[in-house]
């Protein structure tokens, strides 16, 4: 049980502190970086309430991860896809709390040049990290459901 809670904090503190440097870089270099208002890709700008709902949501799916991976006998894959969640997570936290917006500093534009302008285009590594930790989880969760790993020894 530990040694899976310690895994697990030790991989957020990890994505938590690579979202944070390469935040720090992009602030105090040349590089373009924007403010978030937002949720979600700049979603619910200006609507602070649901801002105050998102943190509870991340607090409230923090405990729930760390709670149900010290109880649980999980794989590998799933505290990983648990700690890129709350690495991201924290990320974009720490930045509200500090600022009050999240620094975005990557544009899908720049990737992608045919990327239209009028859809969201700014984002962070906290976001992606965000995204894979729930894409992990939904995949993890598929394979134990449809291909269960069988305890029994043949």
């Amino acid at each position: 049980m530990k040694k899976r809670v310690l895994s697990l904090i030790l991989l957020t503190l990890i994505f938590f502190l690579c979202d944070y440097i390469s935040k720090f870089l992009a602030i105090s270099s040349a590089a373009v970086f924007y403010r978030n208002e937002g949720f979600a890709l700049s979603f619910l700008k200006g609507q602070r309430l649901l801002l105050v709902l998102e943190v509870i949501v991340y607090l409230g799916v923090s405990v729930f991860f760390v709670v149900s991976t010290a109880r649980g006998d999980f794989v590998g894959s799933v505290i990983l896809a648990k700690s890129l969640y709350l690495g991201g997570a924290l990320g974009n936290l720490f930045d509200r709390l500090r600022f009050g917006s999240v620094i975005d500093f990557l544009d899908w534009k720049s990737i992608f040049p045919w990327w239209p302008a009028s859809w969201v285009r700014y984002f962070n590594l906290a976001d992606i990290f965000i995204v894979l930790g729930l894409l992990f989880l939904i995949m993890e969760y598929f394979r134990l459901r449809f291909c269960p790993i069988s305890t029994e020894e043949t």
